[in-house]
């Protein structure tokens, strides 16, 4: 039986100074998620270079994880700390099967930016 292709969703995201938060994070079966944020460039990885925690030219990613996921596990939650203020970041994410072999299937890398905010603070 051939595996068929992994999906993985996102299901809110949360933005403060300092750090994003996507949520919902999962899925629809037992496998991989490899999650990484950098500072926007305008390119995406590919596949191996997101699974290897780098970005387009090879250097390492702001922040990188990767979850193994069991088939009707809950999606979890991804906090991306320590992050620079009012700045715009991607998120990549891809997912596979859990096959460990070079066979396995991945989904293509999903991208979407978001920023950081400014600081909401006024001290006078």
């Amino acid at each position: 039986i051939l595996p068929y292709t992994p999906t993985s969703s996102v299901i809110q995201t949360e933005v403060a100074e300092t750090f994003i938060a996507i949520s919902g994070l999962s899925i629809n079966q037992t496998g991989f998620i490899f999650v990484g944020l950098d500072a926007t460039n305008g390119f995406t990885p590919s596949v191996a270079q997101l699974k290897q925690g780098k970005n387009y030219i090879g250097e390492t990613l702001t922040q990188f994880v990767s979850y193994y996921f069991t088939a009707g596990e809950a999606g979890i939650t991804k906090n991306f700390s320590g992050l620079t203020q009012n700045t715009t970041y991607t998120i990549f994410i891809t997912a596979s099967n859990s096959d460990p072999s070079p066979l396995a299937v991945f989904t293509p890398v999903s991208t979407f930016t978001i920023s950081t905010n400014a600081t909401p603070y006024n001290i006078t």
